[in-house]
């Protein structure tokens, strides 16, 4: 009987397990993602301030404006390639969420037809 019990906790947390397991891995990753896009970004904010203290006369002030221009177009890319790792990161969280989801359905319908079967016996 205890054995029975136990072995009917261990199907029972077996997905939960798991659904917390792929939740703190998605969370983990996200927070890694963000931390490194915070550098990245404060320090293209940093280097563009510091090139701005630079600006002393006309010329310096033209060149600053060109290579601003390029930064902005850097940064819309830069934006893009983020914005795709950012899908890619939820694509996969979604489809480990649907198989985890599968398995606990799965799991549930054998469960509930071995009881119905033991009922019947």
């Amino acid at each position: 009987m205890q054995d029975q019990m136990m072995n009917n906790m261990q199907q029972m947390m077996g997905p939960v397990r798991k659904f917390n397991e792929l939740m703190l891995n998605n969370t983990e990753k996200l927070v890694e993602f963000q931390i490194d896009r915070m550098r990245t970004y404060s320090g293209l904010g940093i280097g563009r301030m510091r090139a701005a203290l630079e600006v002393t006369d006309s010329q310096s002030l033209q060149s600053f404006l060109t290579e601003q221009n390029k930064f902005v177009n850097n940064l819309a890319q830069q934006v893009t390639e983020d914005m795709k790792t950012l899908n890619s990161i939820s694509q996969s969280f979604g489809t480990e969420m649907q198989a985890v989801t599968q398995e606990n359905v799965s799991n549930l319908q054998e469960t509930a037809a071995k009881a119905a079967s033991r009922k019947t016996a």
